[in-house]
This record gives structure tokens, sequence and C-alpha cells, in this order.
């Protein structure tokens, strides 16, 4: 994945297709440069509902691309997603506005998955 920044984009980063998740979690070295816009705030929780074990996050729009290993990439993409104000958690994409819109192919028993862009 390439993030637009205001006067170009990101190196290509690595991420974890969660089809699971709802919504894409980015790191603070992905998203401090990036172009992006704000539209809300939150605490990100897992299964555990005690205090002390959320994450505050700020969901936001941010535009990117996504890429192959052979080069082909994607049109532009504006997604929502959380910004974490730390480098502890991985590049995850999720659904909303992102994966929804790319058929994704799994084979587990053969450990085998792609994505159509």
């Amino acid at each position: 994945m390439r993030f637009k920044h205001k006067d170009d984009w990101s190196n290509l980063e690595a991420a974890i297709l969660d089809t699971g998740a709802y919504i894409s979690l980015l790191p603070k070295h992905l998203w401090e440069f990036a172009a992006y816009k704000v539209i809300g705030e939150d605490r990100l929780r897992g299964v555990v509902p005690k205090e002390g074990c959320e994450l505050p996050v700020n969901i936001a729009v941010v535009t990117a691309v996504m890429e192959d290993m052979c080069g082909n990439v994607s049109e532009e993409i504006d997604f929502r997603a959380y910004l974490v104000n730390s480098n502890d958690v991985p590049l995850i994409i999720g659904f909303k506005d992102l994966l929804e819109h790319f058929d994704i192919h799994l084979n587990i028993k053969n450990n085998d998955g792609h994505i159509e862009m």
C-alpha cells in the first residue's frame, strides 16, 4: 500500500489484510505525513470490556493505492481508518471503504490467496 502525502506518495508498505476487521488501522509513522481529514474520535476495544484495555484513535479519511508485488496499482481510494498515536500496532486493512471494493480469493487449504484489482 502507498499513502497519499501532501506533495507525493509514501513508500510501499506491507499490510495485514484482516477479513474480520471492519475498519482499517494505521500506525503513527504511516499517517503523520499523510494527507488525511479527521472526522471523529473513538476508543478501539477488543473482546475485553475493561477500562485500560482500549486504545484512543482518531477516525479519518485517508487516500491510498493498493499495489502488489508485480507493480499492479489500484486507482486512488479514499477510505475511513483508525489513526493510532503509536507505532506499536500493525497496518491492518479492513473492509469499510477499502476491501469491499475488491474481489478477494482465499484458498486456506493451499495457504494461498489474492485480491483482484
